[in-house]
Formats: structure tokens, sequence, C-alpha cells
């Protein structure tokens, strides 16, 4: 369940993908709790600079699983559009959601086929 998590090109089932989504989430909370603690002198700017790295933490994680799996390319570029509204639905779900939603999305890309292989 915890395994290879640092492996973004890896198919996970159904069960590695509940570990990579508990696992990154909670490293996001971490992320999140050690910027609010440097910045916590400041509420309104420790509130803000929070919320920007945890929307850049979530892209960047849903970016290695795009790009490592090469599920982007220029023959099919419908379905590589696809792919990138959904790469700015999770900035914008972590941006008002939090992680707890946007890495469901992130979850399910850990899930799709490795199309470098192919």
């Amino acid at each position: 369940m915890f395994k290879k998590l640092t492996k973004f090109n890896l198919q996970r089932t159904t069960r590695q993908a509940y570990g990579f989504y508990i696992s990154y989430v909670f490293l996001g909370f971490l992320l999140a709790t050690l910027v609010g603690i440097i910045f916590a002198k400041n509420t309104d700017f420790a509130v803000s600079a929070v919320t920007v790295v945890v929307v850049i933490y979530a892209t960047i994680i849903y970016a290695l699983i795009v790009f490592q799996k090469k599920l982007l390319s220029f023959q099919k570029i419908t379905v590589s559009f696809v792919y990138i509204l959904l790469g700015a639905l999770t900035a914008y779900l972590t941006y008002s959601g939090g992680l707890i939603f946007s890495f469901i999305i992130v979850s399910y890309f850990s899930t799709l086929e490795d199309k470098s292989s192919l």
C-alpha cells in the first residue's frame, strides 16, 4: 500500500492509490503546518503563504505524474487538453477546498497506465 510512493510513473492499484492519497495529503498537511509556523507572527500573510505553497505542491505532484507517465502528446491533442484542464482543476480545488479534494484527482491519475513504455 505504501510502497514506491515516489515512483510517479507506476500504475497503481486502487489500494495503492489510497496509500498514495493518504501519504501525500499527510505530507501536504506537514508542509502547510511548517509554512504556517514560519510565518505565524503575521496571521494574514501566513494564511496566504500556506495557500500558495499548498497549491504549488498539489500542482507539482500532478505534473510529475502526468509528465512521467507521458500522458500529454501532440497526436492526441484533445486528450492532452483535458489533462491540462484537470491540472487547472486540481489547482483550483486545492485553493478552494484544500488538499483533501484535489488529491482525489491526483490519486486517480496515479492509477492510469504509463504511456512511456508504449
